[in-house]
């Protein structure tokens, strides 16, 4: 089979747009999933019948993508992007980039000593409203801009934080435990 091959890593909510882009995306593939979750891990390998590791570098060993999608709690962003980066692995990171400003600058320095392209994934830039915002502010009828503050009210119930114990707290989603 011939084309992109394309891999994500972290099987939990947001991965399901990451699985239909990939799927969207003329002459790409999915060749392979990683969840450390079994769980998870075997729901996505049987939804999208491909390969599926337990961790991020025997799927890159395996599977030899060419793109990965990080899609794991923040803590863990950095160092898979930047083993994939030292393998000359594509990278496709959720934000954030990373959980700390070091482990931020250790990516970037793997970035510039890479061939491999990093991006970052900040999809609420195509929401209808950023977009007319957008479409306003370029179009001079408000003048020059001068300033400017935004804030996005977002609710999240108890049982958002249960489903992933990562989220919210300084332990799961900052410092790695």
């Amino acid at each position: 089979m011939t084309g992109l091959k394309a891999a994500v890593i972290g099987c939990g909510d947001v991965s399901a747009v990451h699985f239909e882009a990939i799927a969207k995306l003329d002459g790409a593939r999915l060749a392979g999933v990683c969840d450390s979750d079994p769980g998870r891990l075997a729901a996505a390998v049987a939804a999208y019948g491909v390969p599926g590791f337990p961790d991020h570098l025997s799927l890159i060993e395996a599977v030899g993508p060419d793109v990965v999608h990080i899609t794991t709690p923040h803590n863990m962003h950095a160092t898979i992007a930047v083993d994939c980066l030292e393998r000359g692995v594509n990278v496709i990171v959720e934000k954030p980039l990373a959980h700390t400003l070091k482990e931020g600058r250790r990516l970037v320095a793997a970035a510039e000593g890479s061939d491999a392209k990093i991006a970052v994934c900040f999809q609420n830039r195509y929401n209808a409203t950023s977009q007319a915002m957008h479409a306003l502010l370029s179009s001079g009828e408000l003048g020059a801009v001068v300033g400017a503050s935004a804030t996005v009210l977002w609710h999240r119930d108890a049982d958002y934080y249960l489903s992933r114990p990562w989220r919210g707290t300084w332990t799961g989603a900052v410092a790695g435990s």
